[in-house]
């Protein structure tokens, strides 16, 4: 029998021997003890290999490590003792209030929610449109941040627009017809039978309780 020829039910006395919390604790103290002798050049070599093996996975073995990870952490997480489950809370929550972690998490949390509403990551999407507001050519972020702008209908990103561009957009409907309306005002062709010089219904302008 060879080294690696295990029988399933010695596999199994493996596995269970394993999440043993004294075997745990050993491994780790020798995990360890084996990183702290290796050079830097074997670190970078490894790092290397590591990289190289990972963007040369197929689909299906992304796939694979992803839900093996998964198992692998829902099993850890249903395994935890009490204390174990205090101890992981106080360890996050120093970790968020480190101030070296602050500023990582918060443009970690902003590339995952950019990731999941676009489909895209907020440094993809930037590197893609720039860093001025693409509808009015300023360069508006030095005052208010830039705003990712879509279509409601199919989900594809436009571009990058600033906050006044955005709510413009949204009050003109985000349609050409709109534009067209905003174009003809501004030519001196107001809409509907109005009182105000400004060529909007004069009932804009007043409060629902007002006696004008």
């Amino acid at each position: 029998m060879t080294k690696r020829d295990y029988t399933p039910e010695q596999k199994a006395r493996n596995a269970e021997r394993a999440r043993q919390p004294e075997q745990k604790a050993r491994k780790a103290e020798l995990d360890r003890e084996r990183y702290a002798k290796i050079t830097p050049e074997q670190r970078e070599l490894f790092n290397a290999r590591t990289r190289e093996l990972k963007a040369n996975r197929t689909p299906e073995k992304v796939a694979y490590d992803k839900a093996r990870r998964a198992e692998s952490d829902k099993e850890k997480r249903a395994n935890r003792t009490p204390e174990q489950v205090e101890s992981d809370k106080a360890r996050l929550k120093n970790y968020k209030e480190d101030p070296r972690n602050k500023a990582r998490l918060k443009l970690y949390n902003a590339e995952w929610a950019h990731l999941k509403l676009y489909g895209a990551g907020l440094q993809e999407t930037i590197d893609k449109f720039g860093t001025i507001c693409n509808c009015c050519g300023y360069d508006c972020k030095s005052t208010q941040p830039l705003h990712t702008d879509h279509c409601h209908e199919t989900g594809v990103i436009r571009g990058r627009i600033c906050w006044e561009v955005n709510v413009s957009l949204g009050k003109l409907g985000e349609t050409t017809e709109g534009l067209e309306r905003a174009i003809k005002y501004l030519r001196g062709g107001a809409i509907g039978n109005t009182k105000s010089s400004y060529g909007l219904p004069f009932m804009r302008f007043v409060g629902r309780g007002s006696n004008l």
